[in-house]
């Protein structure tokens, strides 16, 4: 359902339009949030909660929708779709631990700190 509201969103050319579709799809992301609250299913609810955010940032100010945006919540959906399949380990996130490398080429967003 969440690739529909995708493909709506990304063919649709009035900002109103798309705004609702963000608020729709916020509000089905919300809903699969709430119903996943079940150890087992730990790691959908974080997506969840991660994608429900991201929609409704873009919900909020729609012209900040762009083609990486949209990107993005085709991934979350990719990605949602993988942490839903039967037989997952729910320790996935946290054995063996996460380790992640953030780069940025913006002297802003590296801050002082070198």
């Amino acid at each position: 359902m969440a690739r529909n509201y995708l493909s709506a969103i990304g063919r649709g050319s009035d900002e109103a339009g798309r705004q609702k579709l963000l608020v729709d799809l916020a509000r089905q992301v919300g809903s699969l949030k709430r119903k996943s609250g079940l150890p087992a299913v730990l790691l959908v609810r974080q997506m969840a909660f991660a994608m429900e955010g991201l929609v409704n940032q873009l919900a909020d100010k729609p012209s900040s929708l762009t083609a990486s945006a949209l990107r993005t919540l085709s991934g979350a959906v990719n990605l949602l779709d993988t942490l839903c399949a039967p037989g997952l380990n729910p320790r996935l996130a946290s054995d063996p631990p996460v380790r992640l490398l953030a780069v940025d080429d913006d002297a802003i967003s590296r801050g002082p700190f070198r």
